[in-house]
């Protein structure tokens, strides 16, 4: 099979500068834009290069890539990464739910099988106490009184 190749450029850096002078102070004043490009070869990254920062447009009129747009495709990307996670979420919850119901029945199981134990242990000290004394060890004990008479 060929090797794969593929370049993609993303965003990676979103700067907003804000006025520190009277009459703009706390005020948006800039904003600068960074993206990276990859080079890939068959799923690996082989090369990144960084683009550098280039100013954002605040206003409609000005040149350049749109602030607002910038930030409406962050808040895009931001809210699928959201529901994929939620999603994730909901599922690990349910698999969550399902080992809690495991594990209740198997702590059912060894109440349960505790429970047997103790009667069978019960049983075996009952039935111990009713095996006579062994008739071996008493005729050895009738020898032993012939033998010194």
């Amino acid at each position: 099979m060929p090797p794969v190749f593929e370049q993609v450029t993303f965003f990676y850096e979103v700067l907003l500068r804000f006025g520190d002078q009277p009459g703009n102070r706390g005020m948006l004043t800039g904003a600068h834009l960074q993206k990276l490009t990859q080079a890939i070869l068959d799923g690996k990254v082989i090369a990144t290069t960084d683009n550098g920062p280039k100013p954002l447009a605040l206003l409609d009129n000005e040149d350049g890539e749109k602030l607002a747009d910038v930030l409406g495709e962050v808040n895009t990307q931001t809210l699928m990464q959201n529901q994929l996670l939620t999603a994730a979420l909901a599922v690990e919850k349910g698999r969550a739910d399902e080992l809690t119901g495991e594990l209740s029945q198997a702590q059912m199981q060894i109440q349960s099988v505790s429970a047997e134990l103790t009667v069978a242990k019960a049983e075996v000290v009952r039935l111990t106490a009713l095996v006579p004394t062994s008739p071996l060890a008493s005729d050895v004990d009738t020898a032993d009184q012939a033998n010194t008479v």
